[in-house]
């Protein structure tokens, strides 16, 4: 029995395929009615029902940055007293509809110390800007190489790393890489020894002999930068969200969780229209507004140069002041004095001051 064929005139993605899959999928079904036998046919053909398709379960903890607010917290979706805060503080990383963006220097993401440990799996969906050294999506342990669980990038490569650390004794995975400039889907799982790395819905690496992480309450939680490091270890790029889960996820579950994804597809800005001189129309504007400002110095440096010039007209022009000789006036009685009443003459400058020289050597 063949129930449906279908042809695309494109070519199906790794995605279109996985939902394609689950769509054909009924949630249950019920099992096929025996076939009619005609006399004689041969009874007991086995039945066959399609396998029932279950989705995968609510994550315990979630940090969704998908239209955040710059310098602002992200509360946990599950509960409320879990927050991540943005650090520098008021500042931090850059939120968007897209997700958080971190400048890969100093941006990051502190998070309240919560339980972590034990079989777990964490969810994040990234796009890289440059691969720093050692760049980290999220890191949770007690300082350099103590119950550190990390998601990062390998020295400045794209290469993705699953790492636990349990006390100090380190598990690493390698395997698969994340995409740049387009948007990576990575799920991680740990369970006993065998640690997992999915990328896109489909399996990058197996480690058999890997680690699981103590159940305990680390003290530096930190989302975009592994701080217990003498580098840090900062993210450059954007995180769209993390999500935690206290089992370890199957291959069907990470396979509908890529399902139901919404990929973020970011559409180039267009180019600017060019005039047949090679200049774009921004580029002209930008030469007008210099030149007006050009003029308008100048202006104002011819100004300031006549003002001054007609400053110096004006002084030249105006009279000079001379002292003249008061005509002889009547004698003034001054004061008196054993040898009798002192006279003096009078010397002025026009609308200035008076001065008055004595006759006989004593001031007045």
């Amino acid at each position: 029995t063949i129930a449906y064929v279908k042809m695309f005139d494109v070519e199906l993605t790794a995605h279109d395929v996985n939902k394609l899959y689950l769509k054909s999928q009924p949630a249950t079904l019920a099992p096929s009615p025996a076939p009619s036998m005609s006399p004689g046919a041969p009874t007991g053909a086995p039945t066959t029902s399609a396998p029932t398709i279950t989705p995968a379960p609510d994550p315990a903890t979630v940090f969704d940055f998908r239209g955040c607010s710059t310098g602002g917290v992200v509360v946990d979706s599950v509960t409320s007293s879990i927050y991540a805060s943005p650090r520098p503080f008021l500042t931090g990383p850059t939120c968007s509809s897209e997700g958080a963006t971190f400048d890969g220097n100093e941006d990051y993401y502190h998070v309240t110390s919560f339980e972590t440990g034990g079989p777990s799996s964490f969810e994040t969906y990234v796009t890289h800007h440059t691969f720093t050294h050692g760049g980290t999506i999220f890191e949770f342990g007690n300082g350099a190489d103590s119950e550190n669980i990390r998601l990062m990038c390998v020295d400045q490569t794209p290469l993705m790393r699953w790492s636990i650390f349990e006390n100090s004794t380190s598990s690493a995975l390698d395997a698969g890489s994340f995409d740049t400039p387009e948007w990576t889907h990575v799920v991680v799982t740990t369970s006993g020894t065998t640690m997992k790395l999915y990328k896109n819905g489909n399996l990058m690496g197996i480690k058999s002999d890997g680690g699981e992480p103590n159940v305990l309450t680390r003290t530096n939680h930190n989302i975009g930068a592994a701080k217990s490091d003498a580098i840090n270890s900062f993210f450059d790029g954007t995180i769209a969200y993390i999500k935690i889960w206290d089992v370890e996820l199957t291959a069907h579950d990470v396979t509908d969780l890529y399902s139901r994804l919404v990929p973020v597809t970011p559409v180039p800005s267009p180019a600017p229209p060019t005039s047949s001189s090679g200049l774009s129309s921004g580029d002209k504007i930008g030469i007008i507004v210099g030149s007006v400002l050009c003029a308008v110095l100048v202006l104002v440096a011819l100004l300031y140069r006549y003002r001054l010039f007609v400053k110096s007209k004006n002084r030249q022009a105006e009279p000079s002041v001379e002292l003249q000789q008061a005509r002889p006036v009547a004698p003034v009685y001054a004061s008196s004095s054993p040898s009798g009443p002192i006279y003096a003459d009078a010397v002025f400058i026009p609308n200035e001051a008076i001065s008055v020289r004595t006759i006989g050597g004593n001031a007045i």
